[in-house]
């Protein structure tokens, strides 16, 4: 008898503990994973899951927080009661995959395929199952060194609010990728000799990446073989350009069921609560009374603290004191129909996106767009604040997606949108809502939209008398804050030289007209 057949497969994950941006300043001083979300820290997701999954041996990889991080782990092995063997590793080397990679490599500590995940990612998943279908794909290809987990869901789901979300993949007939791409943008090149090369290709936008991956034991060498994978992403590209010198592929294993996603926003921190709150995660599911709440928009500002107050706010309690009463009040709204409204949006912004396009690129009247929007607005029932928001971004998105030069792109989009911008943008209320869509269009997009690019955009609104005077200082002196962006962003950018310069411009130009009246 083979004594080694009747040995169990030990099961093991790489679980890698992010330093994350988006929740500065937050995360400056306490590791976002250890954040509660809805009931719980969001890493005891992560292992709820992979015990769930009946994981053997975890691995931890942190770049900070080492303490922090073995304190939770030492308390929750002493809660739960789990057998789990995890061992935290540390270094401040930890800045990326890579890293990592190359040091589970030289540790030797992998015996079999493994799981890759975020210490973040909240789900569902039996990833034992996952495994055995990795293991299927290796019998089919021995080439298979990686199965990719991903959820389907339609392109304007909230789910894929992230723009980590944004993925485009093109699969073979074994369900091997030939293409991956990470784009916000509309359109996507696909090489041809992918077609000479492939009989049969499927091009999907309609997955969710879980960022879950099973990995064989091929993987951790590969990383120590190239030093220019640092992320997951460079790995699949690098395996992709490399593919006939190193014959290593990647599959990838779509779900119809069951749930995956990581809190790598502010935006996904909101969603997922609501999914959790909804039992979508079942059987992981939130304790006690926590599941009457309803989160709304204004509790993430909670998440927006300064960093002095050393607090992480936690939103499993209808009153909390760390926050004002403003920010902390709990909606009394159906959760439920916000869920649907946000879908109703993205088709609303679908239709205006497409309806501006078409009407640049066949130079039609305005006045055609303005019924084809306000036919849209009534067929999704959105609000009037919506729709001014909506229209000013879609005009600026279409610039950012062109081919062209962006700052020229935009002037002409603006010129050309100018009446339908002025056939929404009336009142005070909607010029606030014009100048913080701006703001938040430059914010989301600030490595190819600068600050001279927002300053463009207003001047020309304010010379065209869509923007008020008083309205755009009070936008520059008296701020409110934006609940995707963290304050600091927007003090960056009011402090930036083209920003000071314009607004002092402006204030010149008032003192100059009172003079001339005063005359």
């Amino acid at each position: 008898m083979n004594i080694k057949k009747m040995e169990k497969e030990i099961h093991q994950a790489v679980v890698l503990i992010d330093n994350d941006e988006h929740f500065a300043p937050i995360e400056l001083s306490k590791p976002k994973v250890l954040m509660n979300l809805v009931d719980r820290p969001m890493l005891q997701y992560t292992i709820d899951m992979l015990t769930l999954s009946n994981i053997d041996e975890i691995f931890l990889f942190c770049g900070k927080f080492f303490e922090e991080i073995k304190k939770f782990i030492d308390d929750y092995k002493r809660k739960v009661y789990v057998k789990l063997n995890i061992q935290i590793f540390f270094s401040e080397d930890y800045t990326s995959l890579g890293p990592v990679m190359r040091d589970l490599y030289s540790r030797g500590i992998i015996k079999s395929n493994f799981i890759l995940i975020h210490g973040d990612c909240v789900g569902n998943l039996r990833l034992d199952k996952m495994i055995e279908k990795h293991k299927e794909n290796i019998k089919k290809d021995p080439g298979c060194v990686m199965t990719c987990i991903f959820r389907k869901v339609w392109p304007n789901h909230r789910s894929r609010s992230s723009p980590n979300q944004k993925t485009m993949i093109a699969l073979d007939s074994q369900q091997k990728i030939v293409l991956f791409e990470k784009s916000m943008k509309k359109r996507a090149e696909i090489p041809t000799d992918l077609f000479e090369r492939n009989s049969c290709i499927s091009i999907h936008y309609d997955l969710l990446d879980t960022q879950i991956a099973i990995c064989s034991e091929k993987v951790p060498p590969d990383f120590s073989d190239n030093f220019d994978f640092e992320t997951r992403e460079n790995f699949i590209h690098g395996l992709l350009a490399d593919i006939e010198l190193l014959c290593h592929h990647i599959h990838v294993e779509i779900l119809e069921e069951g749930y995956a996603a990581r809190v790598d926003s502010i935006l996904a921190y909101r969603n997922i609560s609501r999914d959790l709150l909804q039992r979508f995660v079942y059987p992981i599911v939130p304790n006690g009374r926590v599941s009457d709440i309803n989160i709304d928009d204004e509790n993430i500002e909670c998440l927006q603290l300064d960093s002095d107050s050393g607090h992480n706010e936690e939103m499993n309690e209808n009153h909390d004191d760390e926050c004002d009463s403003d920010s902390t009040k709990f909606s009394d709204a159906s959760d439920d129909s916000y869920d649907s409204l946000g879908d109703e949006y993205s088709a609303f912004y679908n239709e205006v996106y497409d309806s501006v396009s078409r009407g640049i690129e066949e130079h039609s009247i305005a006045e055609n767009i303005i019924l084809e929007i306000n036919s849209s607005k009534h067929a999704y029932n959105v609000p009037v604040n919506e729709v001014n928001s909506l229209v000013i971004k879609a005009v600026l998105n279409l610039a950012l997606n062109s081919d062209g030069n962006f700052s020229s792109t935009v002037k002409s989009n603006l010129k050309y949108g100018l009446p339908i911008i002025q056939n929404y943008i009336k009142s005070i209320s909607s010029q606030n809502d014009c100048i913080y869509s701006i703001e938040e269009f430059q914010l989301q997009n600030k490595e190819l939209v600068t600050s001279l690019h927002l300053i463009k955009i207003i001047k020309f609104l304010y010379e065209e008398n869509v923007l008020e005077e008083d309205l755009i200082l009070k936008w520059f002196y008296k701020p409110k804050s934006l609940s995707d962006h963290v304050t600091s962003e927007q003090e960056t950018l009011r402090k930036s030289k083209e920003v000071g310069l314009f607004i002092k411009w402006l204030e010149e130009a008032e003192e100059e007209s009172t003079d001339d009246q005063d005359d």
